[in-house]
């Protein structure tokens, strides 16, 4: 055969070469990155991610309104408060219990606030139903929504000493 060799042994090792020729280093060979679909695939789950984050806001929006609407109510009650309390020790205060004469009172219907017209109020004035406040008199503001003008949003109760 020319090289001292043997046929089998001729065979194997050109079976050998053929094998290190067409093996190859798995490093040289490996792909780099992402193929189309794992690209579409993470694209929609990030999708997913950002829609769920996205639906959040409304829900944020509708809440920080409602809390600047109570605000805004608790500071219009306040405000309120003080001027049924103010008219009726300034002006004097009848043993009626009703708020002094010159009080602008809107009947039976709720009135607008000067200072917000999305709310209207109305109060009564009454007696404490506690007898061991017989120097008090007491005060129901209710707080209405010019939407609905049927049901208060807001029910405020305070006690006033009876002025001198």
């Amino acid at each position: 055969m020319g090289h001292g060799l043997t046929k089998k042994e001729s065979f194997m090792f050109h079976v050998s070469c053929f094998m290190l020729l067409t093996t190859h280093d798995s490093r040289l060979t490996t792909k780099k990155g992402f193929t189309l679909f794992e690209i579409v695939i993470a694209l929609g789950i990030l999708a997913i991610g950002i829609l769920g984050i996205l639906a959040l806001f409304p829900v944020g929006l509708d809440a920080q309104k409602r809390a600047m609407d109570y605000g805004n109510m608790a500071n219009l009650a306040e405000w309120k408060m003080a001027d049924i309390y103010y008219r009726s020790h300034l002006s004097g205060f009848d043993n009626s219990l009703t708020a002094a004469l010159d009080y602008p009172t809107s009947g039976p219907d709720p009135a607008p606030f000067t200072q917000n017209s999305k709310y209207l109020w109305h109060y009564s004035v009454s007696q404490p139903f506690v007898s061991t406040l017989p120097d008090f008199y007491r005060v129901d503001l209710e707080i209405y929504s010019v939407e609905d003008t049927s049901n208060s949003i807001e029910k405020v109760v305070n006690y006033f000493e009876k002025p001198n």
